[in-house]
């Protein structure tokens, strides 16, 4: 019951936003960048303030995600850009961020694609399996390097495209709204106790201690279940890097 309530409050502001607020978010897009043919994206799975729309500039689609938290929207832009310079191939590019009180936003490029999680719960036949965890375990080296912590390393958060034989071409990390690097302990006051709870729920070795290594060999366990066949290197792999970077919460 509870849950039900949520989501349908979620819902009703989703709706209130859409009817009130939604055509001026479009004036602003197309007044200050030129942003044309700004529709919104999933509004269902709209939570937490955040928002996401797809648009053009150019000719050329771009995707949008709002942030009523400014906060949350800077320290996604900035390490994105971190991790972007670091391994642009499995990084969406930021266009450009706009900071105005009450119209912030990040533009990215639009990569056409679906979320790992998406793939888990698929039916299709997938055949390059070991490609997908040779790119999660570059992934963690990449974040290793320049000490970030993703703390949201979960297939929802990891974009995938596909040829059309299905095999998968690309692999690319998202949402690095709540990331932090050695001295950003400063953002955990702004995220509350309940929402550190939920952050990399299901792929975290505590309730508030997060190792990104650790998210990406349970990602390991579920290509390897998939596939039905062995990736043990790729996991012996992923085991050196656990502990090594992780983040713990102190309140």
């Amino acid at each position: 019951m509870e849950w039900f309530i949520s989501v349908s409050d979620k819902w009703i502001r989703n709706i209130l936003w859409l009817l009130f607020k939604y055509t001026i978010f479009k004036q602003h897009c197309i007044k200050n960048f030129s942003i044309s043919d700004v529709s919104s994206d999933n509004w269902y799975r709209w939570h937490n303030g955040a928002r996401c729309f797809l648009g053009n500039i150019s000719g050329e689609s771009i995707f949008i995600k709002s942030d009523k938290y400014l906060w949350r929207l800077k320290n996604e832009c900035d390490k994105g850009k971190l991790f972007e310079k670091a391994c642009p191939l499995s990084s969406v590019k930021v266009m450009f961020v706009s900071t105005d009180f009450n119209y912030s936003y990040i533009v990215f490029e639009y990569i056409n694609s679906v979320t790992l999680s998406e793939i888990f719960s698929s039916d299709s036949s997938f055949t390059n399996w070991d490609f997908l965890a040779h790119k999660i375990v570059e992934i963690i080296e990449k974040l290793y390097s320049i000490n970030l912590i993703h703390r949201d390393f979960t297939p929802s958060n990891i974009l995938v495209s596909l040829d059309g034989n299905g095999r998968f071409t690309e692999v690319k990390v998202i949402d690095f709204a709540y990331a932090v690097t050695l001295g950003d302990e400063y953002i955990d006051r702004y995220i509350g106790h309940t929402s550190l709870m939920n952050l990399g729920q299901g792929f975290k070795l505590e309730a508030f201690v997060w190792d990104d290594a650790y998210s990406a060999l349970n990602i390991l366990d579920t290509i390897e279940s998939k596939s039905g066949k062995s990736i043990k290197d790729y996991k012996v792999k992923l085991n050196s890097f656990i502990g090594r970077l992780k983040w713990v919460y102190k309140e």
